[in-house]
C-alpha cells in the first residue's frame, strides 16, 4: 500500500494516507499514484504536471506536451503526438535539454539512445556522440549488460555497457531478439514464415528453430506455438505445459489464463487447473484477486468488470464500467459508470473519495 493515495473530494483531487487523512489538499483535476518520489497530475484543462511528495509542482506543461514519470523514476517531457523526448530530469535532479537529436530512450544516467535522419546512435547529456548515428536499432542494456545493436545489413551484435567490447557477434543470416532469462529468439533473417528457436549468451542455439511463434521467457518459461496449439517450454527447451491451448492465452503473474468463447480457465505453472469461469473473461491476476469481465444484460450489452478471489468466488459483481488493478501496486482504479467520477480503492475495497 503506498503512503500517499490519490484522493478525490468532489471534482478535485489530492492525496491522503491509508486512514484517509489529507496529506496534499485536493486542488487538481486529476492525480495519479506516486511513482517513487513523483506523481503525475492534471493541473487545469490545458496544463499537466509533476509534483513531489510535498505537493510542490516540479514541472508543468501545456497543450501538445506531456510530462510523465518513467519506471526508472526519471521525469520526462515529451511531445504528445510525436515520439520525442524534449527534456528529462535525472535522479540527481539535473535537467537535460535536447534540441539537435530526437531522444528515443534513456540508456543510463547521463547517456541516451537518440535518433538522427532515421538512424540510431548514443549521446551523452552534453550532446557528444558516443556511438555514431548509423544503426537501424539500439536497445538499452539488459539485466546482464548486453546492448543489442542492429546494423543496416540486419546483422545483430551485442556490446557491453561501455560500448567498447563485442560480447556477441552473429551471422547476418539470423534475426536475433533481445535476451530474457539468458535466452534470445533466433530465426532466419528475411525468410517468410521462418521458424524460431533460442540462443544462449554465447550465441549457441540451445532450443532448436522448430516453433511457428514464440514469446519471451518470463520466470524461466516461454509460450510457444506449433502453428495449431500453444504450450510452454523452459530454458532448456523442455515442454513444461503441454500443447493443448488455442489462442489467445496469457501468462499473468504466475498463472496461465486461457480464453475460449464464453469460458475462461485459470491454470498454475504446473499445468493444474485452478478454476473455470463461464461467461467471464479473466483480465488480470495477482496474488489476492482476479479482475474479470462479462457482457451485461440489455438490448445493447456492454462489458462490465468485477473481481473474484483465487478460488473463483465472486467478491465484487460485474457492475463496474472499468477496473484497473495492474497499474499501481496495492490500488485499484474504478469507474463505476459513464456518468460517475473515477476513484481509487485498495485491495480491501476501502474507497478513497468523497462527493
Amino acid at each position: 500500500m503506498p503512503n500517499l493515495i490519490p484522493y478525490r473530494k468532489g471534482d478535485l483531487w489530492g492525496y491522503c494516507d491509508s486512514n484517509r487523512n489529507i496529506k496534499i489538499e485536493p486542488q487538481f483535476l486529476y492525480s495519479r499514484p506516486f511513482a517513487g518520489d513523483y506523481a503525475e497530475v492534471v493541473i487545469d484543462s490545458v496544463t499537466r504536471g509533476i509534483i513531489d511528495k510535498g505537493g510542490s509542482i516540479i514541472v508543468s506543461v501545456g497543450k501538445d506536451t506531456v510530462a510523465w514519470v518513467s519506471n526508472s523514476r526519471i521525469i520526462n517531457v515529451s511531445h504528445e503526438y510525436i515520439d520525442r523526448i524534449i527534456k528529462l530530469r535525472e535522479v540527481n535532479g539535473q535537467w537535460v535539454q535536447f534540441d539537435k537529436y530526437i531522444i528515443n530512450e534513456r540508456f543510463s544516467e547521463g547517456i541516451y539512445i537518440a535518433k538522427s535522419a532515421k538512424k540510431f546512435g548514443i549521446i551523452n547529456r552534453e550532446g557528444k556522440i558516443l556511438l555514431p548515428f548509423k544503426y537501424k536499432d539500439i536497445s538499452p542494456p539488459d539485466e546482464k549488460g548486453f546492448v543489442r545493436i542492429v546494423k543496416n545489413s540486419g546483422r545483430v551484435i551485442f556490446l557491453d555497457t561501455y560500448l567498447k567490447k563485442a560480447l556477441l557477434k552473429l551471422n547476418p543470416k539470423y534475426d536475433i531478439g533481445g535476451f530474457n532469462n539468458d535466452r534470445a529468439s533466433i530465426s532466419f533473417n528475411g525468410k517468410k514464415n521462418a521458424l524460431t528457436g533460442f540462443i544462449n549468451r554465447d550465441g549457441q542455439i540451445v532450443i532448436s528453430m522448430i516453433y511457428k511463434k514464440t514469446s519471451i521467457f518470463i520466470d524461466g518459461i516461454c509460450e510457444v506455438s506449433d502453428g495449431i496449439k500453444s504450450g510452454f517450454i523452459n530454458t532448456k527447451g523442455d515442454t513444461v505445459i503441454s500443447f493443448k491451448y488455442g489462442s489467445p492465452i496469457y501468462l499473468r503473474n504466475g498463472y496461465i489464463n486461457y480464453r475460449q468463447p464464453l469460458v475462461s480457465t485459470l491454470y498454475d505453472l504446473k499445468d493444474k487447473e485452478i478454476f473455470k469461469l463461464k461467461t467471464y473473461d479473466i483480465d488480470y491476476v495477482n496474488d489476492s484477486m482476479i479482475v474479470v469481465s462479462k457482457y451485461g444484460p440489455g438490448s445493447m450489452p456492454s462489458l462490465k468488470w468485477g473481481i473474484v478471489d483465487t478460488s473463483g468466488k465472486e467478491i465484487w459483481p460485474c457492475t463496474f464500467h472499468s477496473i484497473y488493478s495492474n497499474l499501481y501496486p496495492g490500488l485499484i482504479y474504478v469507474l463505476e459508470n459513464w456518468r460517475s467520477q473515477p476513484y481509487y480503492m485498495d485491495y480491501k475495497f476501502n474507497k478513497y473519495y468523497e462527493d
